[in-house]
């Protein structure tokens, strides 16, 4: 199942990219900044799903 490592390397990306973001947040308490982060992550994960499953998916 070629897919399941495209897998765990998109969830190793996304949970390397939440630790950044966390220990960020821990340093700048700013409601913007959190907002930021929080929309960062979900173009992360749009982007994880184009390049990673679509293709996969696609029929």
């Amino acid at each position: 199942m070629p897919h399941m490592s495209g897998f765990k390397e998109v969830l190793l990306l996304l949970f390397q990219g939440l630790g950044a973001e966390l220990s960020l947040l821990r340093l700048l308490r700013n409601g913007r900044i959190r907002w930021l982060f929080s929309l960062s992550e979900q173009l992360l994960l749009v982007w994880a799903v184009i390049n990673n499953w679509l293709p996969w998916y696609s029929f």
